[in-house]
């Protein structure tokens, strides 16, 4: 890409949600962030530091329209049962201009939180998970 133009950029406006291989959803907000652990190396006879990483932690969120499915009840089946619910997450971007595609798998998510019920007459019932992953593993394609 030599020079930019607004046919390169892509919109979240086609996001799915895919989980295990299935489609779950067209997501409304996504977010995967990994933060890197660091220790500080000291360095004589410099007036700055150096960091070296010493790990990772992955944690996100997603949220999405309410449909009919299973997924809640597979979730609080899994909290009841004192297990945690894991899932592959697998979320698509397309440029449709260009036809090119970015995919982003995040293998071993676990639901940190959800909400069984949340109501507002108002609006659209919406759907809405916290999960934490390893930085290991995420691919992006």
């Amino acid at each position: 890409m030599n020079i930019f133009n607004e046919n390169y950029a892509i919109h979240g406006k086609s996001f799915q949600l895919w989980m295990d291989g299935d489609l779950m959803a067209e997501v409304l907000t996504a977010k995967a962030k990994s933060d890197l652990t660091t220790e500080t190396v000291y360095i004589a006879g410099q007036l700055g530091n150096g960091d070296i990483i010493t790990g990772a932690n992955g944690t996100g969120s997603l949220t999405f329209n309410t449909v009919i499915g299973d997924l809640p009840k597979k979730v609080n089946d899994c909290i009841k049962s004192n297990k945690p619910f894991i899932f592959d997450l697998i979320g698509e971007f397309e440029n449709k201009t260009y036809g090119n595609t970015r995919r982003v798998i995040i293998e071993e998510c676990k639901i940190t939180s959800f909400s069984p019920l949340d109501v507002d007459i108002q609006k659209l019932l919406q759907d809405a998970y916290d999960f934490k992953y390893n930085p290991q593993n995420v691919d992006i394609e």
